[in-house]
């Protein structure tokens, strides 16, 4: 009866142990592909535009609201920036605005992280088109 009580427990600690270890790597392998995710560089286009105008009454140009270029002084002026893709995707830009300012209302192309969950893009290069060619955009840092 003993050797049965005992058999059962090294039975029970080993069996313990097992899936102790399955569910760390279980967690380290769900851990090490969130982290590739995130890290993956990722491409947008479509239109630039400054948020404060979009969002507060969807203009998508840069003259609007009786103001020519509206969008650039909104931009200068520090407010956020975005790209509105052709399916009405907004996502933000993580850029200072003022070095994007004189693109508003024009088609970009921005290459960096993309963050799904804030809608955000950190940007590490952009282009504008112009005239059917892509063209680097100096995106100046504040830093």
């Amino acid at each position: 009866m003993k050797n049965r009580l005992k058999l059962f427990s090294v039975l029970g600690i080993a069996l313990l142990g097992v899936l102790w270890l399955a569910s760390l790597a279980a967690a380290a392998q769900k851990g090490s592909g969130k982290g590739k995710a995130a890290a993956g560089e990722q491409t947008i286009e479509g239109t630039l535009v400054d948020t404060k105008c979009y969002l507060g009454g969807g203009f998508k140009g840069n003259d609007h609201m009786g103001q020519t270029k509206c969008g650039t002084m909104c931009a200068k002026s520090g407010l956020p920036v975005a790209v509105l893709d052709s399916k009405d995707a907004l996502t933000h830009l993580m850029v200072p605005a003022p070095s994007v300012a004189e693109h508003i209302g024009m088609k970009v192309r921005a290459k960096g992280k993309l963050d799904k969950k804030s809608a955000s893009l950190t940007a590490d290069s952009l282009e504008v088109n112009k005239d059917g060619k892509w063209e680097p955009v100096n995106i100046k840092s504040m830093m």
